[in-house]
Order: structure tokens, then C-alpha cells, then sequence
């Protein structure tokens, strides 16, 4: 059955001497099998089958191949309709072409199935496709997997959603650096009102969905000087030496550093470290992507890691610390170009996919998300998606 699967696979591989492979199960997974080339004693091939002796995914090293040509996108995503035609035999007729992603050095190809009676996509229920630049292709994962499809309960309007989404969204100040993620950044830091992660969508009975489902708590910092009076005991003596620590690296600690709050000990593990994840602040605004976070032994309480984002060390002292655009203005930037769409989304319970309709957001007119409004002209932060064309 390999020795077949590997055959096929080859078909989309230039110039192998099949008479030169061996193929070995791994030992630690006998689902996953290794592809190598006897005389040259190079491993370039790597398969993983499921349950059923169907494909799951396989990935490639290309440094094994002398392929310097440049392909096309067309021909790329020809080639990968081929690979889907190819493995995807009971319902390649509900696969449909969603995206092509240039990534710097590759494609990624996606092929995705719809419901048969609203034509949307089911995330998550196809064939990803990696193909490098030259045309070799580096990989493929095939999702095939049995689900269920939620008869959905309508009992909002798009405007009902939307309205919904604006109530619970977090929009807070935030010093953040406009790189170029983002539609003309300039890759310099500004005040901005930055949209928290916090709804993922909204129901289509009209539940609200957001991160604490997946028991993800928003973020809440302790201001250092209160500490002492919000931890449990077991870790106050632990933190108390790490904002020494802190102290002894950093000016004007106890206003620029706050502590996040959350779980210090994963109980589960065996004499867990504690950790402590420290957010930086710059004259009371919070700073993106800019935390330190510390682990202590438990027994000795010497500090055994520590993990600093770049952007803590950023001399941030010339930024503006005041809005001159109003929250409310911001929120209505926000919701002007907000809209609501109709998606599905995938859940698993009980060991069996399940896929809801929910109301998700969506920015048709600027493509990419919105994620911030500078604070001080008012200009939204776009991502960039113009390396992603979808189908």
C-alpha cells in the first residue's frame, strides 16, 4: 500500500529512480513513513498515512532536487489542482480553489469544500498545497474527515450582529509600531486605539462568542506596589524576587512594568516553575509585543529563564501620550467600515466535527482587517493582504 502511495506521490517529484528508494516506517509512529535514496543516503521524502491507509500529509525536502527554474502562479495552482485530483477521489467535485498566499519563498495553495446549499467555505475541510518558487512542490496536508453540519437557528439580522460585535468589542490605547504588516507602515511607533482579541463572532441565535471559550481570560494587569495584596501567598516571596530583578535592570520599574494576571503554576506538572509575565508600560499607555516573562524555581527561588521582547528596550520617549482623537470617534472609524458576514465555523465536540453558522466580522471595502486607529490623526491600521488572492 505504501509503495503505491509513494508511486503516486512521486508522479508530482522531477527525475527519481524509483529503483534506488527505500521506505522505512518510523519507530516511533507506525503511521509515518520515510522516504530515502539508497545510493546517495539522503532522506527526502516524508509521509503520513491515517487510520483508513489514506493520505494525510507529506512533505518534501527540495534541497534534494537541482531545480532553479521560476514558475508562474497559474502554473502552481495548476499543478496543485492536479495533486487534489489526484488523492482526492469521493468528493474532489466539492473542493473549490479558495486562496493562493505568496509567502517569500513559496505558495500556499488552498483548496476548500462548501455546504452544498449556501456555497460557503467549510474552514478547514481540504487540501493545503506548499509549492516553492521553482515549482517543486514542499509539502501537502489533506484534511478528510467526517462532519456534521448544524441546522442554523436565525434569530438576528446582519444589523442585530454587528450591533452585538460593536457592544462587546475592547478598543483601548496603545503604543504600537506601525510595520509593515500593515497597509503603508512606516515601521515606527505611534498611539493608536488597538482592537483587543477578544469577540471571535457572533451566533447566528444571537450568542456571543469569544475568547473565554476556549477558557482564554482577557488580559488584566496588577500594578507592581499592589502585588503583595493581590497574588497567593505561595508566590508573592517568588514575584517579590523578580521585580528586584526587574529593578535592578530597568529605571522607574514599579510605573513601567505591570504584571499580567493569570495562572503562575501549571499544577498539572511535576514541581512546576513559577511564571511571571510582565507588561510594559510607557507613561501609563501599554506597549504592543512588549513583555518580559520570568521563571523561578519554586524551590530555590533563582530566577532560570528570562524572556524579553525586543520592543521592551525601545526608547519610547518622545511618543504622545495623549489622544487627540476621542474613543468614540474611534469606535465609529471602526464601525463604519465594519460589516458582518455569514461563516461557518468548526467546532469539535466529542470527538466529532461539527460545523455552526455564525456571523463573523469582515472589512469588504479595505479587504484586510482593521486592527487599530491612530490616536492622534485618526488614519485606520489596515492589514496588508495583498500577497493572499482569494477565489
Amino acid at each position: 500500500m505504501i509503495d503505491i502511495l509513494v508511486e503516486r506521490i512521486l508522479l508530482f517529484l522531477p527525475d527519481v529512480n524509483v529503483n534506488q528508494l527505500k521506505i522505512e516506517q518510523m519507530e516511533t509512529d507506525e503511521n509515518s513513513f520515510e522516504v530515502s535514496d539508497r545510493l546517495k543516503g539522503t532522506t527526502f521524502l516524508y509521509i503520513v498515512i491515517n487510520e483508513d491507509n489514506n493520505l494525510e500529509s507529506f512533505s518534501v525536502d527540495t534541497d534534494y532536487f537541482n531545480q532553479v527554474n521560476i514558475v508562474e502562479k497559474e502554473n502552481v495552482i495548476e499543478l496543485s489542482r492536479n495533486i487534489v485530483n489526484e488523492f482526492i477521489i469521493d468528493d474532489c467535485d466539492l473542493l473549490h480553489l479558495s486562496a493562493a498566499i505568496d509567502f517569500e519563498g513559496y505558495w500556499l495553495i488552498d483548496f476548500i469544500r462548501k455546504d452544498s446549499f449556501m456555497g460557503l467555505e467549510l474552514p478547514n475541510s481540504g487540501v493545503s498545497i506548499q509549492v516553492d518558487k521553482n515549482g517543486l512542490v514542499s509539502g501537502a496536508t489533506f484534511i478528510n474527515e467526517s462532519f456534521e453540519i448544524e441546522e442554523p437557528v436565525m434569530t438576528i439580522t446582519t444589523e442585530d450582529a454587528k450591533q452585538r460585535y460593536l457592544d462587546e468589542l475592547i478598543i483601548a490605547p496603545m503604543i504600537c509600531r506601525f510595520d509593515t504588516d500593515f497597509i503603508g507602515g512606516d515601521d515606527e511607533y505611534h498611539l493608536v486605539y488597538a482592537v483587543e482579541d477578544f469577540v471571535m463572532d457572533i451566533g447566528t441565535n444571537g450568542k456571543v462568542h469569544t475568547i473565554e471559550m476556549f477558557d482564554v481570560q482577557k488580559a488584566e494587569y496588577i500594578e507592581l506596589s499592589l502585588v503583595e495584596k493581590s497574588l497567593d501567598k505561595d508566590c508573592i516571596t517568588a514575584c517579590n524576587q523578580v521585580i528586584l530583578f526587574l529593578q535592578s535592570q530597568y529605571e522607574n520599574t514599579l510605573n513601567n512594568f505591570r504584571l499580567l494576571k493569570e495562572d503562575y503554576q501549571d499544577l498539572e506538572d511535576e514541581n512546576p516553575p513559577f511564571r511571571f509575565t510582565f507588561q510594559r508600560f510607557e507613561r501609563g499607555i501599554r506597549v504592543g509585543n512588549a513583555t518580559i516573562r520570568i521563571e523561578v524555581d519554586p524551590q530555590t527561588l533563582i530566577i532560570t529563564d528570562v524572556n524579553t521582547d525586543s520592543e521592551v528596550l525601545v526608547d519610547l520617549s518622545q511618543i504622545t501620550n495623549q489622544c487627540t482623537i476621542p474613543l468614540e470617534e474611534a469606535i465609529e472609524i471602526y464601525g463604519n467600515a465594519l460589516e458582518m458576514e455569514l461563516c461557518w465555523s468548526k467546532e469539535v465536540e466529542e470527538d466529532q466535527v461539527l460545523y455552526k453558522l455564525n456571523y463573523l466580522s469582515s472589512f469588504p471595502e479595505t479587504v484586510g482587517h482593521m486592527r487599530a486607529i491612530d490616536a492622534t490623526t485618526g488614519k485606520p491600521w489596515i492589514i496588508d493582504t495583498s500577497y493572499m488572492e482569494e477565489f
